[in-house]
């Protein structure tokens, strides 16, 4: 589900395990910023069951063709599945990849907001592996000055 109608606000900044409100301080006024939630389940492998990657690829094409559609040009994703859901980081990475590279011109930023926290398996370094050898994108050209 992506609401485009009605926007998140962000307003708490970087957590912080000093603060007493929960770890996390209100942001400056110049800091807080509106988003578009896309919600998305991912496949639920505690119960046993095996890792599916055509139903993985199908999700993760539904996710990014909503975007798309609704002319969201910059996403910030997760490793959709990979945490608590167990599902192998290397594979839903791969997923991910070649389901950007198929629509790589509808798209103008696409991040990954994963870390690894020290504990549980590490996301991270199959999805930068995954990536590692992305193009980067031209540098913009030179601005002039015209008084």
């Amino acid at each position: 589900m992506l609401d485009t109608a009605t926007p998140r606000v962000c307003v708490r900044g970087p957590e912080d395990m000093e603060q007493d409100d929960l770890g996390y301080a209100w942001s400056a006024d110049d800091e807080v910023f509106p988003f578009y939630e896309l919600r998305a389940a991912a496949i639920d492998l505690r119960d046993g069951s095996r890792f599916d990657a055509a139903e993985t690829e199908r999700r993760i094409t539904a996710q990014l063709d909503t975007l798309a559609e609704a002319g969201v040009r910059h996403a910030v994703l997760s490793a959709f599945g990979c945490g608590a859901f167990r599902n192998p980081a290397k594979r839903v990475a791969a997923a991910f990849r070649r389901a950007i590279e198929a629509r790589a011109a509808d798209f103008d930023v696409i991040a990954f907001g994963i870390f690894h926290a020290g504990y549980g398996p590490d996301n991270y370094e199959p999805f930068r592996q995954a990536f590692a050898d992305w193009p980067q994108p031209p540098p913009p050209p030179p601005t002039t000055n015209v008084d």
